[in-house]
């Protein structure tokens, strides 16, 4: 199971449209990145980076959405969406994020 940290209107949902398109199961907790001092440090222990996206997975916390989507594909096998490892295709789909 992951868990996505996510802020609407953010590169988050990026990350939330991979999650559906690959049947993953998942839940979605809402990051305070603005506003309120004490919401912001809370999500800060869980992100130090205090940004969105973060994936929290079996095997530790993820940032970024450009390594997020790299695992989320190597990890439930789905190479048609960004390309093989090391392939050019996969090169371009990187670029382009």
């Amino acid at each position: 199971m992951y868990t996505l940290y996510y802020s609407p209107g953010s590169a988050s949902l990026v990350v939330h449209c991979l999650l559906e398109e690959l049947r993953c199961d998942f839940k979605l907790e809402r990051a305070v990145i603005d506003g309120d001092a004490k919401a912001r440090a809370a999500y800060r222990e869980v992100n130090p980076k205090g940004k969105v996206p973060a994936l929290a997975t079996p095997d530790g916390l993820l940032t970024e959405c450009v390594a997020i989507v790299e695992y989320l594909c190597d990890k439930h096998g789905d190479s048609t969406l960004i390309g093989k490892t090391g392939s050019w295709e996969r090169a371009r789909v990187m670029e382009r994020m």
